[in-house]
């Protein structure tokens, strides 16, 4: 069985994938903060599969509102977008989540696929933070220096 953390963005994925906003955004707190992905690789890979528009998917975005227009901007973009999450490992307060991203974008028809790596920050049940990486290797080295700097 799941740990609660990932049963919870098992179901946050789920909810993505069948683009149910209400579902997404009750696990997530009011107060979330996606951070910037400052990986070039994610972002040129993002833009070459599924075009300019989807570079949104590498901003920075803070609290529940501008979460959702950005989930209503993908889907807006996208005929279809879905996410295959695989073995998640949490780490202290933390789960990292390998995923496969597969979208097809309503301008241009071009499909696509991506990986990336979720790095989840949890409290209380909720999902408080999120940064992508490229690697697992790069995401758990994050989260156990988390851990590190705070061992809760």
């Amino acid at each position: 069985m799941a740990e609660p953390n990932v049963a919870l963005l098992l179901e946050l994925y789920d909810a993505f994938n069948r683009r149910d906003i209400d579902a997404l955004m009750k696990d997530v707190d009011s107060e979330i903060e996606v951070e910037e992905t400052e990986d070039l690789g994610y972002a040129a890979l993002l833009l070459r599969v599924l075009g300019p528009r989807f570079v949104i998917l590498s901003g920075r975005y803070r609290g529940r509102d501008e979460l959702r227009r950005l989930f209503e901007s993908v889907w807006e973009i996208a005929e279809w977008f879905e996410v295959e999450p695989h073995d998640s490992t949490e780490i202290g307060d933390t789960v990292v989540v390998p995923l496969l991203m597969r979208a097809k974008a309503k301008h241009t028809g071009v499909e696509g696929e991506a990986a990336a790596v979720h790095l989840w920050t949890m409290s209380d049940g909720k999902a408080i933070g999120l940064r992508v990486y490229a690697t697992v290797d790069e995401a758990v080295s994050a989260a156990k220096a988390t851990l590190e700097h705070d061992p809760r």
